[in-house]
């Protein structure tokens, strides 16, 4: 879920949904996106970023924009910066298998900073105060001698909130077109099928799906395989059980790992299969990053993202 989950909140639905043991990021994501805050070096911080990633892109002085979002205790928060004409967005959750996280940058489109300016207003609707850590969005505008600073409960049927959630998707989605500094992770499927209780080395690839090099460090949760019984295939009425996937690797260390644009490093991992039979195989980030480019700028998160599962056939042994 990325901004979804907060439109819901907007006509007061519910967007938290239960999270199940290793879950798939669109069952566990319960807030959209990701963030872009100030450097945060803290051990288990949720997400944080270097503001100098911004100073890269091409600015245009006097228009400056912040909208950051946060779903509740406990959950990431979203930040989109609006500097000059580019728009930069950190994914740390990806929405489904296979997708990349990390840093997006894109260039605004005509009519977008209008359109801004006008989903901004000067005062905030009346309301009671927020109290902290509840649904919410905060909003920064500086622009043509305007300087706002306005935080916005959630849920709300406010005709400003919904103009403002209608910018918000609308960047997001401009920026996600744009993968800058991002990364994916891809498993390869055995050259022979595992023999049950034999550890085999199975293939994981961190691959740069962005426009520049990048250098990835990961801390605590770094890569690692997981394993499932494949799900079973649909059928109408019937709503099957949410997957458990169950870990089969140690981490795959923490780097730091180099990839020229458009590259990819293998590694090795080597996994054991205790039963015979179909499984399906992922590689799951679950905690901290560091991404570098070229400059010495870094961008710090809670990353969470898995490849797209393949099935392995495992053999019982002879």
């Amino acid at each position: 879920m990325r901004l979804q989950g907060l439109l819901a909140l907007l006509a007061g639905a519910a967007c938290t949904p239960a999270k199940t043991q290793s879950a798939s990021p669109s069952a566990t994501q319960t807030a959209p996106g990701a963030a872009l805050s100030a450097t945060q070096t803290a051990p288990g911080a949720a997400l944080s970023a270097t503001q100098t990633a911004l100073s890269a892109a091409p600015a245009a002085p006097g228009f400056h924009f912040e909208l950051m979002t946060t779903a509740g205790v406990g959950e990431m928060p979203v930040r989109i910066d609006v500097e000059g004409e580019v728009v930069t967005l950190v994914r740390a959750e990806a929405t489904s298998e296979g997708q990349p996280i990390g840093v997006f940058r894109a260039r605004l489109g005509a009519g977008d900073r209008a359109h801004i300016e006008r989903a901004v207003p000067d005062a905030a609707d009346p309301a009671p105060p927020i109290p902290p850590e509840t649904p919410s969005i905060r909003v920064v505008l500086r622009s043509n001698g305007r300087n706002v600073d306005r935080r916005f409960g959630l849920p709300s049927l406010s005709p400003s909130t919904a103009a403002i959630l209608d910018v918000a998707s609308h960047l997001e989605e401009l920026a996600l077109r744009s993968p800058y500094r991002a990364f994916r992770l891809e498993v390869a499927a055995p050259s022979a099928p595992p023999v049950a209780g034999r550890p085999i080395t199975l293939r994981v690839g961190l691959v740069n799906a962005g426009t520049e090099p990048l250098t990835l460090t990961f801390e605590a949760g770094a890569p690692h395989l997981e394993a499932a019984p494949p799900p079973p295939l649909p059928r109408p009425g019937f709503t099957p059980l949410p997957v458990v996937w169950t870990r089969i690797s140690a981490d795959l260390g923490r780097g730091p790992f180099t990839l020229p644009q458009g590259g990819r490093v293998e590694l090795d991992a080597l996994a054991t299969f205790h039963e015979p039979g179909q499984r399906a195989v992922w590689a799951r980030l679950d905690g901290q990053v560091t991404l570098r480019g070229t400059g010495p700028e870094e961008t710090h998160f809670r990353g969470l993202c898995v490849a797209r599962p393949i099935v392995v056939t495992v053999v019982a042994r002879p």
